[in-house]
């Protein structure tokens, strides 16, 4: 049976993926993120795939009466009001696993600038100067990284770690001591990671429970002169008290590839626009202050950007879709 399918977000790379493999359907590609403006035309549709800035919010939710599927072409799918999909009898399948891998290497692309401060070597050589001041960088070999969320992405950081010669503390809600002893890691309390960690890395997704999971309390604890490194979500880290730790000198330096509220920033939105909060507010002059900072290293939430991870991605998601219409949907969360 012919179904009607909605993509979101889309490029032409996928267009051709999904029309390639899906043609006895009824496809509708957008390029943009999903909005209210976009119901009209997609109010027939069973299915809709998106990525993770279409925010797909309960009044939209409320006005999509023939959809049976969302689909979302990302691990995390905190852009998605899954309560209220579940209220109306919408499945939500995400896509695990596509970037472990790239997410992983990125995080020592990030500990590894910043340690050797790299990027800060490579401005001052394209403005023709070879000094070495303030240059002195750090090894990883014999520090004591720090672990926080030992999921997939986690346990392969874990691994990468260990090749460099690291000492691994790690924290888990739910700690899994095989884990440990075949990698050869310590499982230990919050408080001892953030006290005795060098580095401190961070691997949790958002969610209600992880919000601020790094705050102005718990910061506090940790260990003088240490590096941070952000690739899991902005919103697991409060920026407030990053800023707090950084002036301390409590964090020597930081690395993040992702931010609060970052999606101001990668759509251009201009931030005194009708409807932005004051929240929101805050959160782009506190990225803006982030970004002035030298002891700040800033990427555009490109972790999980490489080839292999997208191909990945989109095999997962139209694996997504081919299993619910098959009657035996897959990855739902």
């Amino acid at each position: 049976m012919t179904k009607k399918i909605a993509f979101f977000e889309c490029m032409p790379r996928n267009i051709e993926l999904f029309s390639q493999h899906l043609q006895e359907h009824e496809l509708k590609f957008f390029a943009e993120n999903l909005d209210e403006k976009h119901l009209p035309e997609i109010l027939d549709c069973e299915i809709i795939s998106v990525a993770n800035y279409s925010p797909v919010t309960k009044e939209i939710i409320q006005k999509l009466t023939n959809t049976k599927l969302i689909t979302c072409r990302s691990t995390g799918f905190n852009n998605i009001d899954a309560k209220a999909c579940q209220e109306r009898g919408i499945l939500v399948s995400n896509t695990p696993g596509y970037g472990d891998d790239t997410v992983a290497e990125f995080t020592f692309t990030l500990m590894l600038m910043l340690l050797r401060h790299a990027y800060q070597a490579c401005c001052r050589a394209k403005s023709n100067d070879f000094s070495w001041d303030g240059l002195r960088g750090n090894c990883l070999k014999g520090k004591t990284l720090g672990i926080i969320g030992t999921g997939k992405i986690g346990l392969k950081v874990i691994r990468i770690a260990k090749g460099f010669g690291m000492n691994i503390l790690a924290y888990n809600r739910t700690p899994i001591p095989a884990q440990a002893a075949e990698l050869g890691f310590t499982y230990v309390s919050l408080e001892t990671v953030l006290g005795e960690s060098q580095i401190i890395s961070l691997h949790i997704p958002s969610t209600v429970d992880t919000y601020h999971f790094i705050n102005e309390e718990n910061i506090k604890l940790v260990r003088p002169g240490t590096f941070l490194i952000n690739t899991s979500r902005g919103e697991v880290l409060d920026t407030k008290a990053l800023l707090w730790a950084l002036d301390e000198g409590i964090i020597k330096a930081a690395a993040l590839d992702v931010l609060e509220e970052e999606r101001m920033l990668q759509e251009s939105r201009h931030p005194f626009q009708p409807g932005t909060s004051t929240e929101q507010l805050e959160r782009f002059a506190l990225n803006q202050y982030l970004l002035q900072r030298e002891d700040v290293l800033i990427t555009p939430h490109i972790g999980f950007n490489t080839e292999e991870a997208f191909q990945n991605m989109l095999n997962i998601n139209l694996s997504n879709i081919l299993s619910f219409i098959n009657g035996r949907p897959e990855n739902l969360v």
